[in-house]
Formats: structure tokens, C-alpha cells, sequence
């Protein structure tokens, strides 16, 4: 997903949030920081609106650079990524023919399209959530943090994408492109990461109600990638890696601005292996 449609996104929330406002100079006088809901309208001006959007967005960052559970989920996917990384040929001969540089054992062309637009339209539709009748405040902050990090995560994506020229970032042999130089950019999948990304928020953040179908569709993302000789099955791994540390890192910054009495931790034992720890304050 690109940054240019997210930003567009934030331009039009700018947008609704200054139209719709109805007490722009009671929320001045209140010195209000975040929005004040009245009636499931925004309190807002343009400057509160910048200054959330901001605030959001360096929150997500200072909490996804600082936080230990970065390091810990990085070192819980690299042996993934490893063993996926020495199994990427085998994988990828099931789905490509070299001796005549064609695709084989494909899913119809319409899936393939879906899977490319769907993760920008279900992105898109959980930015404009806010402005629906009917979402609960909870929901509606998920969604302004989900926006920020969104654009974080892209933009770290097409950092690393391209800055970065070696032997993992190669796009796997497809028919479309040369038989005999590869492409670049496919290192780490960015569809998985926002699909992960996604999936991992609201799944931790509202329950299985939103992660299940979330998770289905992630799995789907990559399923699809795979197949279609978009990514190797170690650039989908750095993907779900990339979107889990993002989900996770927002998720505690959203708990831990609301207080909430269920909280959860991501810790790893002595071999490796991942735990998810969860406690409630009575």
C-alpha cells in the first residue's frame, strides 16, 4: 500500500473533522488535545487535528524504536525467516517453470487482482470508520493510531525495500518480468505487513470478532503472494514480522493512554519459543 493513499486519506480526515465542527471555540478554551466526541461528532480545528495526527504518529514510532518487545519479536521471527529463506527454491519451482519462464499452477487472474486492491480498500475503509454512526469511541482511536502507523509502516517498508540491493530482495521468476535479470522490491512483502499489521491490532486490541477474519485475510494475502511469484515465502515472513511489530507497538500505546485492565505481553522462554502472557487488574 502507498504512502500517497494514506496521506489522502489524513487530508480528507483533516478535512471532515474542520467542516463538521461545531465548538471549535469551546474546545479552545478547554485547551482539548485529543477530540472531544459530542453526539458522535469531532471537536475539532485544523490545528487540533494536526496536532493528534502528530502526536499519534510519534507515538507509534518512539513506541515501535524503543519498546523491548521489538527486539523480541524480531528475535522470534528470524529462525522463521531463516528456515523459510532455505526453503524459498523449493517453493517457488511449484509455482514457476524455468526451462520455459512461465507461471504454472496458478489461481484465476481475478484472484490475484483482488488480493493486490483488497489490503489498500480494507486499509482505506478502517481510516474512514470514524466518520460512521454507531462506532464506539475505542474503535475510533484505534483507527486514528492505525492511520499513523499505517503511514510508518509504509514508509519504513519502501526504505528497506530500496535501499537495500541483495540476493533477498529479489522478486521471485515471474513470466511478466525478465528471464534473465531480476527485479527488486521484494524484501519485505508490503501487502503482508499491512494485512499482519491490521490483523494484529484490532485482533489484540477488540478480540476475535475482528482478529479471526483479520488473521483469514492475512493468510489469504499470503497465499496468494506466494502463488503468484509476487514474494518468496522468507520476503512473506519479513512482511508478518514487519506488520506484528507495528500491531503490537500500537496496541500498547492504545493501552496504555486508556488504562485498560486487560493487558498483554509478548515474552519468549528459553527456546525461543513465544508466549503471550495476559492479566487483569480487579
Amino acid at each position: 500500500m502507498g504512502c500517497k493513499t494514506i496521506y489522502a486519506l489524513l487530508f480528507f480526515f483533516g478535512l471532515s473533522t474542520a467542516h463538521d465542527c461545531e465548538g471549535v471555540k469551546s474546545c479552545l478554551q478547554d485547551n482539548c488535545v485529543k477530540p472531544i466526541l459530542t453526539d458522535q461528532r469531532t471537536c475539532c480545528n485544523w490545528k487540533a487535528v494536526l496536532s493528534n495526527c502528530a502526536q499519534d504518529f510519534i507515538d507509534v514510532n518512539r513506541t515501535v524504536f524503543t519498546s523491548v518487545d521489538t527486539l523480541k519479536i524480531f528475535t522470534g521471527v528470524l529462525p522463521v525467516f531463516l528456515v523459510a529463506r532455505y526453503a524459498d527454491d523449493d517453493l517457488h519451482s511449484a509455482f514457476y517453470n524455468m526451462g520455459t519462464h512461465k507461471n504454472k499452477a496458478q489461481l484465476p487472474n481475478w484472484v490475484h487482482t483482488f488480493a493486490s486492491k483488497s489490503v489498500t480498500a480494507i486499509t482505506a475503509t478502517f481510516a474512514f470508520l470514524p466518520f460512521f454512526n454507531g462506532v464506539s469511541e475505542d474503535v475510533r482511536h484505534t483507527c486514528s493510531v492505525m492511520t499513523m502507523g499505517a503511514i510508518s509502516l509504509s514508509a519504513l517498508r519502501n526504505f528497506i525495500k530500496y535501499s537495500f540491493k541483495s540476493r533477498t530482495a529479489f522478486r521471485p521468476w515471474h513470466e511478466s518480468y525478465s528471464s534473465t535479470c531480476r527485479t527488486l522490491g521484494g524484501f519485505p512483502s508490503g501487502h503482508m505487513a499491512m494485512a499482519t499489521y491490521l490483523a494484529s491490532l484490532y485482533g489484540l486490541r477488540h478480540g476475535a470478532k475482528w482478529g479471526v477474519p483479520l488473521s483469514a485475510f492475512a493468510i489469504f494475502i499470503g497465499a496468494t503472494s506466494l502463488n503468484g511469484n509476487r514474494h518468496y515465502a522468507s520476503q512473506l515472513v519479513g512482511g508478518f514480522g514487519l506488520g506484528f511489530i507495528y500491531g503490537f507497538a500500537s496496541y500498547k500505546l492504545l493501552n496504555s493512554r486508556f488504562g485498560e485492565n486487560l493487558t498483554m505481553s509478548l515474552d519468549f522462554d528459553a527456546k525461543n519459543q513465544a508466549n503471550f502472557k495476559i492479566s487483569y487488574e480487579f
